[in-house]
């Protein structure tokens, strides 16, 4: 049985975007779920971390109120 993935935050150290993604499934999706690189500035120089408590509530909720991100 697929398991999903825990919740992740991407953040850019160049330009500081910053997205917490939740994936539904285990096969993520390029540019939704998992990011090489920064979709505002282009650039490869991605940090992720595993989504705090805090994270991943705005996460959910904005997914509820129908916001992407």
């Amino acid at each position: 049985m697929p398991i999903p993935p825990p919740p992740s935050t991407f953040r850019c150290t160049d330009c500081g975007w910053r997205r917490t993604v939740i994936p539904r499934s285990d096969a993520l999706i390029l540019g939704v779920d998992w990011f090489e690189h920064c979709p505002q500035c282009g650039s490869q120089t991605l940090q992720w971390r595993p989504a705090s408590a805090t994270e991943t509530f705005k996460a959910r909720l904005q997914q509820l109120l129908g916001g992407r991100h």
